[in-house]
């Protein structure tokens, strides 16, 4: 889930899975720059599993 925080920035919780893991996300943080470009500026995330 995308959640706005503040006015250049957005806030990611999801579940992933990869070839060989899963996991979930509890917080990325992306910003988007002068640029246009959306770049990760942190992020909290957990594997769960092979």
């Amino acid at each position: 889930m995308w959640k706005a925080e503040g006015d250049n920035s957005y806030v990611l919780t999801s579940k992933w899975t990869m070839n060989k893991a899963f996991g979930v996300v509890h917080h990325e943080l992306w910003v988007i720059e002068a640029d246009g470009h959306a770049r990760l500026a942190n992020g909290e995330f957990e594997v769960l599993g092979e």
